[in-house]
């Protein structure tokens, strides 16, 4: 038969548990979406096109940065811009383009909000326009080393959206490469609180 001094250790457990519950669940659903838009194009040989970095933010923002791959053989990149995502709130901005090697690899794009963190809306961070070499394929556009912070430098949790671009008369046979890139920082959080309440049982078994 289960003592006195049992059930009000379970009951405070599970009372805990409880009340931790919300934190858990926010810290493992937080992500920031970084993705590129259109997810799917399609351009004729030596055509002209433009992407999109877009990012859906789920907490306030004070920077954005990221790097890109590309196949070089099909597309190349021409300009790199900003949008208009870190001075929606009409605050000043600092933005690098970044550098092409034109091996495949656009590296070093970044944009900081001058004034600090702000609660930012969805918005286009970059724009990126490209043109087809002449040959056909399908151009997978990948999102590389994404890092999203906040006035502190902390990086926040992220999930990735990849693009492909179809040049020419090509199916588009490609499944999705969407991935998460870090998404651990909330999991992280929520095993702790598991793991808090885990020891709170152990110990209070110990006195029993």
């Amino acid at each position: 038969m289960i003592s006195t001094n049992t059930r009000r250790v379970l009951l405070l457990i599970i009372v805990s548990f409880l009340l931790a519950l919300p934190t858990l669940v926010a810290s493992a659903s937080a992500e920031t979406v970084v993705r590129i838009s259109p997810e799917v194009t399609r351009v004729s040989e030596n055509g002209n096109f433009s992407l999109e970095v877009f990012i859906e933010p789920d907490a306030a923002v004070s920077g954005a940065e990221f790097a890109l791959t590309y196949d070089p053989s099909l597309v190349k990149i021409i300009h790199v811009s900003e949008g208009v995502f870190l001075s929606q709130e009409e605050e000043q901005t600092m933005f690098s383009p970044g550098s092409d090697n034109t091996n495949g690899t656009l590296s070093g794009v970044y944009g900081l909000v001058l004034g600090g963190e702000k609660a930012l809306d969805a918005g286009t961070f970059a724009n990126i326009e490209f043109i087809a070499t002449g040959k056909e394929g399908i151009a997978h556009i990948e999102l590389r080393d994404v890092t999203i912070t906040n006035s502190t430098g902390t990086k926040l949790p992220v999930v990735i959206k990849n693009g492909r671009v179809l040049v020419g008369d090509v199916r588009d046979i490609s499944p999705s490469s969407n991935t998460d890139q870090t998404k651990e920082a909330g999991y992280r959080q929520s095993a702790l609180i598991i793991f808090a309440l885990a020891g709170m049982f152990l110990a209070a078994k110990k006195k029993l």
